[in-house]
């Protein structure tokens, strides 16, 4: 068990591996427990292969969690699982689950990593292990290999973003998020305002044409 604080400076460089089993019908909660289960429970099982973009959509669902009543957020907690698959593997996510997550990528986000020492609802001890696989483009390389979505989305939240994040300046601008866009960039890896060349350019466009009405 490491703590991810002290993880952090070996750890950087390396990029997380997980691949999620996601239900092809997407999921519902049962009403006694709220427990995530399939719609179809015999329904085929696809993989997902865990990126960043996850975890910066996760970040986007936590701060909103506050600002929505309950159901509003269970139905948040549905959308994600409908395209990244549930929270834990071989075991069953409940709504806390999602709740726990949010809660604390809010609260470091708040008041930063450096002061958190595990007054989160999620600890920042981790069980990794590092492997060698393939990467997207066939390439060999080597990987932190995490035991679940949530794990992999708490460390590479803690691990990415050093200095926290900032939204993509098209958000800025126009309170309203492009259909492609990723809406975080992470303060620690870049000084870059936008989190693509595509919103940049369709930023300027939509600038250009209010400036021309």
């Amino acid at each position: 068990m490491t703590n991810i604080l002290d993880f952090y400076s070996t750890m950087i460089e390396l990029p997380i591996y997980f691949v999620n089993k996601r239900s092809r019908y997407g999921y519902r909660f049962t009403e006694m427990f709220s427990e995530l289960v399939p719609i179809q429970a015999e329904a085929t099982l696809e993989p997902v292969r865990y990126s960043t973009d996850i975890m910066l959509a996760f970040l986007d669902l936590s701060l909103r969690k506050n600002k929505e009543d309950s159901k509003k957020f269970e139905k948040m907690a549905i959308s994600f699982a409908n395209q990244f698959g549930p929270l834990k593997y071989e075991e069953s996510t409940y709504l806390e689950d999602f709740s726990a997550l949010a809660d604390s990528m809010s609260s470091v986000t708040k008041v930063g990593r450096p002061e958190i020492q595990n007054q989160t609802a999620l600890s920042t001890n981790f069980s990794v292990t590092i492997i060698d696989s393939q990467t997207a483009s066939g390439d060999l390389g080597t990987f932190v290999e995490m035991n679940s979505l949530r794990s992999a989305i708490w460390f590479d939240f803690l691990i990415s973003g050093t200095q926290g994040y900032r939204r993509c300046e098209y958000i800025t601008l126009f309170n309203e998020k492009r259909k492609t866009c990723t809406a975080w960039i992470c303060i620690g890896r870049s000084d870059q305002k936008w989190c693509s060349d595509a919103c940049r350019m369709s930023a300027k466009r939509k600038l250009n044409k209010l400036a021309d009405q």
